[in-house]
């Protein structure tokens, strides 16, 4: 039974050996591999699609940098105005998180302490050993979650460890981000040039 490339040889009587590997055998590694389903390819098509793809290279990343320097550019401008306004955001932020852990919370553990009352009512009244058991095992479940029903409340930060923290965080997405964008793009011109070389190599050779 062929396989999904050797169907290309086969049901072609035009299909040449260099045009299959070209076309067909190529798109099963990294340089192409992103027209592996794609389904036929001829090779300037393949060309071309791997240039629209290089126009594209690093846009999320170009993206996230975009609005880093935004931020950077409002600290230029007034960084008592931007931390003062963030820092305030964060509180705000963060007070209701805590406030909705604890609501949460609360709830929980309302509705497994009247649970665990009802259950031991059941032990305490019950005569039969299986519904004894039954109520006991369901105790234990709760007192195994007993921890895990705490609100989690995060510790707010000061105005001087938030402002510090925004600042190595912006830092940080900085770096990360012209990083990724550079590797985005070197990777797709790095893929295109092993797929104009394999080219050159299988015409040199086949002819």
């Amino acid at each position: 039974m062929p396989t999904g490339y050797t169907a290309m040889l086969d049901d072609d009587p035009k299909m040449t050996t260099a045009k299959w590997l070209k076309e067909g055998i190529s798109r099963a590694f990294g340089m192409c591999v992103d027209f592996r389903d794609i389904g036929n390819m001829t090779e300037s098509q393949i060309l071309n699609a791997m240039d629209e793809k290089a126009k594209g290279a690093g846009s999320y990343h170009q993206n996230e940098l975009d609005k880093v320097r935004v931020e950077l550019e409002k600290i230029d401008k007034d960084p008592i105005a931007y931390f003062t306004k963030e820092f305030a955001e964060y509180v705000t932020r963060t007070e209701k998180y805590n406030k909705k852990s604890t609501d949460k919370a609360n709830l929980i553990n309302s509705k497994h302490n009247k649970t665990k009352m009802e259950l031991t009512t059941i032990v305490e009244q019950t005569t039969d050993q299986t519904t004894k058991n039954i109520a006991k095992y369901g105790l234990k479940q709760l007192n195994l979650v007993k921890s895990d029903s705490e609100p989690y409340i995060i510790e707010l930060k000061t105005y001087q460890q938030f402002k510090l923290s925004k600042a190595h965080e912006l830092s940080r997405d900085l770096e990360y981000h012209i990083k990724g964008l550079t590797e985005e793009i070197a990777r797709e011109s790095e893929r295109k040039e092993a797929y104009l070389t394999f080219i050159s190599e299988v015409n040199r050779i086949l002819g």
